[in-house]
């Protein structure tokens, strides 16, 4: 059995699934998802997105992760705020939970109230999708934010120090920058795409530091998810047509 991992879709089932079905035996093989499967552009679809990944993790040996753009849906819709920094789901994401149709008649109906437009859109768009979607978003509140095997740390941005378990919170899981503290295990992670990391704005690559693997490939630019694998203590980036290894003797 072999283990994967992806990263930070935004909404890009398109991208998802295909890359599920070029390179995952989801009936023999581990799948792990690291955060951030909504807010995209224009061209992406949240909603399926995520009712995608869900079905996966109903049927198969799926992890799913939570990204701090679904604590941030969720901060949204629950009213309460659990990470420091505060954000609005996008607008696209809004709609692809409603759908174009039922969007359009609660835009119709804010734009006729006496409140300004804005004031009382999110508001009704809100209410709408607790009301239709309320399964879902309690399963999305149930993601664990991260996920540990005997070999590998699996988190949607980072942990910090050796006794990160007793002092880390959901501020370190979802938001932390990269931290190459040296972990006996390997810190698999998103959030930061891998440009960022190695200051190069041409790569969008699986990137390897220390004993850290980060995986983010900032699909909105590139368009395009990376996939890592992991079987045997060996870890790989796998593409189609191509495989590059990334050594263990190069990881601490």
């Amino acid at each position: 059995m072999a283990c994967y991992a992806i990263s930070d879709i935004h909404g890009r089932y398109d991208l998802l699934k295909d890359a599920v079905d070029t390179f995952i035996d989801l009936s023999k093989d581990q799948l792990i998802l690291v955060g951030d499967y909504i807010d995209g552009d224009e061209h992406a679809d949240s909603y399926k997105t995520l009712k995608y990944i869900y079905s996966l993790n109903q049927k198969y040996n799926v992890i799913v992760l939570k990204g701090n753009h679904e604590e941030w849906l969720l901060n949204w819709l629950f009213d309460y705020t659990s990470l420091n920094v505060k954000c609005y789901p996008d607008i696209y994401t809004i709609q692809d939970f409603l759908g174009e149709e039922q969007f359009s008649r609660i835009f119709a109906r804010a734009n006729k109230m006496e409140d300004s437009l804005t004031d009382m859109l999110y508001p009704l768009c809100k209410e709408a999708i607790l009301e239709k979607d309320i399964e879902l978003l309690n399963w999305l509140k149930e993601l664990p934010m991260y996920y540990e095997t005997e070999h590998e740390i699996f988190v949607h941005a980072g942990i910090d120090g050796k006794y990160w378990k007793e002092t880390n919170d959901i501020n370190d899981y979802l938001m932390a920058r990269p931290n190459f503290f040296d972990f006996k295990k390997v810190v698999i992670s998103g959030h930061t795409p891998t440009f960022k990391i190695v200051h190069n704005s041409h790569f969008h690559g699986i990137y390897k530091e220390k004993n850290h693997i980060f995986i983010d490939p900032c699909v909105k630019k590139y368009k395009h998810l990376n996939v890592l694998k992991i079987e045997n203590q060996n870890y790989y980036e796998v593409r189609k047509g191509k495989v590059r290894v990334l050594k263990s003797s190069h990881l601490k």
